[in-house]
């Protein structure tokens, strides 16, 4: 029973891989034929993508549709989208979603942030990514001291032994092996692709581009205050007050 969960919750990584893809083809227009070609391989040949006939992707792999994509790696595992922004006019004042879950109405705010309220990260953030040589095994390794393991308790804690473990440092990583280093970690994959603040960084930076104070992109997250549950909103472009 115990494996089955953890072939299930590895499933919804690879899930959620396919569905980043998908969504950030979405938010450019661009058909996975085309997506494809880019990569230089068939529709076909996307295989992560297709459930029915799926291969864990590599590390390989992801570094080729994050470059086709133009986006971080790190981007394709990452729940909180940070890719849909674009600069859009009107989209100030205050809209009502419906909770699908609870049928309640939210009143939310959407309002242009004052750029002199914008506070200045002044600390440098950590470069570098899953595909730079030797940085799985320094982000693994961190991330192990910050524990307080060695790697005899990391290695049991991922379900493989010690060799195992470094051979993974330096083999075309799966994604399904990402994911054993990861729960045995207690961090989230996209965690063991760079570093938190090169996400924060970089998320930042895009929200600073287009100053908003609440989230405006083309889908955003809500946590309903009355049953608890999240749910995703769209922003209608036409709508909203004009500048």
């Amino acid at each position: 029973m115990r494996r089955k969960k953890k072939e299930t919750e590895c499933e919804e990584l690879l899930d959620l891989f396919a569905q980043r893809v998908r969504e950030l083809c979405a938010e450019r227009n661009l058909p996975l034929k085309e997506l494809a070609e880019r990569m230089g391989i068939t529709y076909l040949g996307m295989s992560p993508l297709h459930k029915s006939s799926r291969t864990a992707a590599t590390v390989r792999t992801m570094k080729s549709y994050a470059e086709a994509l133009d986006v971080p790696i790190w981007e394709l595992l990452h729940k909180c989208e940070v890719s849909g922004a674009t600069k859009r006019k009107g989209v100030s004042g205050r809209r009502a979603y419906t909770c699908p879950h609870c049928g309640q109405t939210l009143n939310m705010e959407l309002r242009v942030r004052d750029s002199e309220t914008v506070e200045e990260e002044n600390a440098p953030a950590r470069k570098g990514d899953i595909t730079d040589e030797g940085f799985l095994r320094q982000r693994v390794k961190e991330i192990v001291k910050e524990r307080g393991l060695t790697m005899r308790d990391f290695a049991e804690r991922c379900g493989m032994d010690t060799k195992s473990i470094y051979l993974s440092f330096v083999n075309n990583i799966s994604l399904r092996t990402l994911w054993k280093l990861a729960k045995g970690l207690g961090v989230e994959p996209w965690e063991l692709t760079t570093y938190p603040e090169c996400v924060e960084r970089e998320t930042k930076r895009r929200r600073d581009e287009h100053p908003i104070d609440r989230i405006i992109w083309l889908r955003g997250m809500v946590l309903c205050p009355a049953c608890r549950r999240e749910f995703t909103f769209s922003v209608n472009l036409s709508d909203g007050d004009g500048e």
